[in-house]
């Protein structure tokens, strides 16, 4: 999917794209967080990260 970015919007880890797609970006210490309050350990793997 790919879509047009709103080069003036997107900012601070948040792309937004022309047509309103928001896509935000997490920190490793985000996706420990989330992993722990889920009751699953986050793995590192190359491409991105399992949960």
């Amino acid at each position: 999917m790919l879509r047009e970015i709103d080069m003036d919007k997107t900012k601070d880890g948040v792309i937004i794209c022309k047509d309103g797609f928001r896509a935000v970006t997490h920190s490793p210490e985000d996706m420990d967080t989330f992993g722990k309050a889920s009751g699953f350990s986050r793995k590192p793997m190359e491409g991105g990260l399992l949960l």
